[in-house]
């Protein structure tokens, strides 16, 4: 399995980094431009809802501040 480039070996080295640095995954939002011969779109990596939940708990905290 190939996800933007990356093999699944890769991916889960670059979750194990986040969670050992207590980053929130997101799936990249670094798009340039499409792709049409690569099928890259804006929406070609997903999100966890575990992602979403902690990105929506992160903007609320931040809104109290």
């Amino acid at each position: 399995m190939v996800i933007n480039g990356y093999t699944a070996e890769e991916i889960n080295k670059l979750v194990n980094l986040a969670k050992t640095y207590k980053l929130i995954t997101t799936g990249g939002s670094d798009f340039h431009c499409l792709n049409i011969s690569k099928n890259d779109t804006i929406d070609s990596a997903d999100v966890t809802l575990e992602s979403a939940k902690q990105l929506i708990a992160l903007a609320e905290k931040q809104t109290k501040r």
